[in-house]
C-alpha cells in the first residue's frame, strides 16, 4: 500500500491516517488508557505502543529512516506527538460529558 516505487502517496495516507485510523485508535483510547502520566512511560504501556504506532506510520508517510528521531517524523508528517493527541482528545471527551444535561441517562 506504501511503498515509495508504486503504492498510494504519502498525502493518501496522512489523509487516510487522519480520517480512519486515528479516531479509531483514540475512541479505544479513552476505554482502555488512564490519562497519561509523561513522567513514568515504561516501554510495555498502551501509551508507548501507541507512539511506536505512529511512528511506523509517520516513517511511511515521509519516507524517512528508521533512525529519525519521532518528533522529528510527526513535524514532517504534520501529526501531533501522540501524547498531545490523546490528552486533547481526553479533554474534549471531558468536556462533552460535563456539559450533558442532568436528565441525559449517561
Amino acid at each position: 500500500l506504501a511503498r515509495p516505487s508504486k503504492g498510494a502517496s504519502g498525502t493518501c495516507l496522512w489523509q487516510l491516517y487522519l480520517a480512519q485510523a486515528v479516531l479509531c485508535i483514540l475512541y479505544m483510547a479513552n476505554l482502555f488508557l488512564s490519562p497519561p502520566d509523561l513522567t513514568k512511560v515504561s516501554p510495555s504501556s498502551g501509551l508507548a505502543k501507541l507512539t511506536s504506532l505512529q511512528c511506523q506510520v509517520a516513517l511511511i508517510i515521509t519516507g524517512g529512516l528508521r533512525s529519525t528521531p519521532t518528533n522529528a517524523l510527526d513535524i514532517l508528517a504534520g501529526l501531533l506527538p501522540f501524547h498531545i493527541l490523546l490528552a486533547k482528545h481526553q479533554q474534549n471527551t471531558l468536556l462533552c460529558y460535563c456539559t450533558l444535561p442532568p436528565t441525559n441517562p449517561i
